[in-house]
């Protein structure tokens, strides 16, 4: 009897473990306050702590000054390890970047992000959940 109490409580626990397939969208607004149009947008997830290991990317081509974007990222594919996301774009020429978000054993803690770009600043702060 022991066994099979001890069966079924490791099988709750693998069953609790496993990774939701429904819950893998990582919701993103981009809102380009800026003076400028965004371009050659990325983002990322990020698992390397050192050497930037970017995998499951989604490219924007543009938002214009003025203009949102906004999007269901389909992280379906999202490794089980911890890590975080990064955006990625050029504005006025110039290269920019910022992590934010994390994820721990490929699942998404934070679902959904508010990422204002400012001419100076770019504000990312953490919507709903």
């Amino acid at each position: 009897m022991k066994q099979l109490v001890l069966f079924l409580c490791l099988f709750a626990l693998l069953i609790s473990c496993k990774k939701d397939a429904t819950n893998n969208y990582l919701e993103v607004s981009i809102d380009n306050q800026s003076s400028f149009e965004m371009t050659n947008i990325k983002l990322y997830s990020n698992i390397g702590v050192i050497n930037h290991n970017f995998t499951d990317s989604l490219l924007i081509e543009e938002i214009k000054s003025g203009d949102s974007f906004d999007t269901s990222w389909n992280l379906k594919d999202l490794v089980s390890v911890d890590g975080g996301f990064v955006i990625s774009f050029i504005m006025d020429t110039i290269q920019n970047q910022k992590d934010f978000g994390y994820f721990s054993n490929g699942i998404i803690i934070g679902k959904s992000y508010n990422i204002q770009i400012k001419d100076d600043i770019i504000k990312i702060t953490k919507a709903g959940n």
